[in-house]
């Protein structure tokens, strides 16, 4: 249940160029 909602975050954030996480 939530593990859907944290991949769609992780994938979303990995998504984002500006993610700032590098």
């Amino acid at each position: 249940m939530a593990q859907g909602t944290v991949l769609l975050l992780a994938q979303t954030l990995i998504d984002q160029p500006h993610s700032g996480l590098r």
